[in-house]
């Protein structure tokens, strides 16, 4: 488990947020030894990087036989069609140097884009 930094006045919300500086490390730093940071626990106007997702279907029905009683359905199914990556929370550790207030990886749990082709008999 992580210290809490001190924090000095100021905004740790940016204007123009990137992977290498996702927020305002500048008014942090480590605490004097053997004392807590000031800093609390949720920054009430910094936040992590959003989720965004997108599937999409495409199905395609084909009746066939005497009164069409039967159906053939074509699928295409893409899960994160858009193949939007879903970042991680940045580095919060007031000690990690230049990983300060950068994100470095993927969330956990999230996948590329995904293809799925499917055919489905109705009777």
């Amino acid at each position: 488990m992580g210290q809490r930094p001190t924090e000095v006045a100021g905004d740790p919300n940016i204007n123009n947020k990137s992977l290498a500086h996702w927020f305002n490390t500048a008014i942090f730093s480590q605490p004097a030894p053997f004392t807590i940071g000031n800093a609390p626990r949720a920054l009430p106007n910094a936040r992590n990087p959003g989720y965004t997702d997108a599937d999409m279907s495409l199905f395609k029905n084909n009746y066939i036989g005497r009164a069409e009683r039967y159906n053939v359905q074509f699928r295409v199914e893409a899960f994160n069609a858009m193949n939007h990556p879903q970042f991680a929370a940045p580095d919060t550790g007031v000690n990690d140097g230049t990983k300060f207030g950068t994100i470095t990886s993927t969330a956990s749990g999230t996948n590329p884009r995904e293809l799925q082709l499917a055919v489905k008999f109705i009777y």
